[in-house]
């Protein structure tokens, strides 16, 4: 089973239809369902870059968001592919998120994706609004014989806040499901502030997406002194030290983490059923034979978590970094999310965040790196830690 974000007749992807021949390489079953058009004009290649940049700037810019409009659909959405038959498939939009058509002030960036709106006749409340496919597979291994998937991809330019509330609208949704359940997908966990307003994103107001960039694995500089890098590059950052455990204490001041209420609410939730999201992390049940909260169902590193996203931010002669955390949750047969003597059965298990895999090209294969779990259909039995 696979949950993943998808674009469709995108740029990014040659235009191809990257779901249909994932499941017809892999013979898998699939859903995919949109979830948004991207009105960017630059992801449109409508925009002129006309806002101060040098003319050797522009041409540059203009052929790198050049787009062939004869494939151009630029559709985003979540998908999941299954060996197993698919019995439902549904798309539930989010109802908070960032909302681009009520800001106090408009900027530029804001103009041009109104803009872009009209020309393709597109009519969104809110431009990029997130959502979660809810795929429903027959799996007679499983002790209910289905399990449900909820693909979902939770708002990248928005504050923690907002991610806290989007999971609260999707555990609401499975709160009566008896069944197994998965929540896996783009979360896009940072920790900080990263609504379009912020200053951290006026390289994105200038020059587009940042992630854009992270996918081209290039270094670009402005006239302040700002360098992407992007991830394939960021793998250099050695000498940077980082600590990204969202599930940490909140501690304001000396520890801050505004990313802890999501991971608090998504700890004390209760199934209609009174079943747990698993939480547990024993070293036995891991890739590395770290322990910690979550470590069997996200790989830990040494000073937390192994991101799924990492790329470098230098602003004059400060040198920073930049991760984010996707992650995969599942209830299984637990009444308490840390109960290490409970049952094992489709419980996460020797988790991995596949980053050589996702920069073993010359560009990296997306912006965020794949990740694995197992979920075993039967009690394990004479647990070892698996070597990589």
């Amino acid at each position: 089973m696979d949950s993943q974000r998808s674009g469709l007749g995108v740029k990014r992807t040659s235009y191809r239809e990257v779901v249909r021949e994932l499941g017809d390489t892999l013979d898998m079953n699939w859903a995919y369902a949109v979830e948004f058009i991207e009105v960017d004009p630059k992801q449109l290649g409508t925009d002129t870059f006309d806002d101060g940049a040098t003319n050797q700037e522009r041409e540059q810019l203009l052929a790198e968001f050049s787009v062939d409009k004869d494939h151009l659909r630029a559709l985003h959405g979540n998908a999941v592919l299954s060996r197993y038959p698919i019995r439902t498939a549904r798309l539930v939009p989010f109802s908070v998120g960032y909302d681009w058509f009520q800001e106090s002030k408009i900027r530029p960036l804001e103009k041009g994706k109104r803009k872009a709106a009209v020309l393709i006749g597109e009519d969104l409340l809110r431009e990029g609004q997130r959502s979660t496919l809810y795929v429903d597979l027959d799996v007679p291994e499983a002790p209910s014989q289905r399990v449900t998937i909820a693909s979902t991809h939770l708002a990248n330019r928005a504050k923690p806040k907002i991610r806290r509330a989007q999971m609260e609208e999707l555990l609401k949704e499975t709160h009566g499901m008896s069944n197994l359940v998965i929540i896996a997908g783009d979360l896009n966990t940072t920790g900080s502030d990263s609504t379009p307003t912020s200053i951290e994103n006026m390289l994105y107001q200038r020059y587009g997406s940042a992630d854009f960039w992270s996918t081209k694995g290039v270094q670009w500089a402005t006239g302040v002194g700002l360098i992407y890098t992007g991830a394939k590059a960021a793998r250099s950052l050695s000498g940077i030290q980082y600590r990204i455990d969202p599930t940490s204490a909140n501690i304001p001041g000396a520890s801050p983490n505004l990313e802890r209420g999501l991971f608090s609410t998504l700890e004390k939730f209760r199934f209609a059923d009174g079943k747990a999201l698993d939480f547990r992390g024993i070293p036995e049940r891991t890739s590395n034979e770290r322990k910690g909260t979550l470590a069997d169902s996200n790989e830990r590193g040494s000073n937390g978590f192994v991101p799924t996203f990492v790329a470098e931010l230098i602003w004059g002669k400060v040198r920073v970094a930049k991760f984010k955390l996707d992650w995969i949750f599942v209830k299984s047969n637990l009444a308490n999310s840390r109960d290490e003597k409970g049952s094992y059965v489709f419980a996460p298990h020797f988790a991995r965040t596949l980053s050589e895999l996702n920069n073993c090209l010359p560009e990296p294969i997306s912006d965020h790196s794949p990740m694995t779990v197992d979920l075993p259909f039967s009690e394990p039995r004479h647990m070892t830690a698996r070597k990589r």
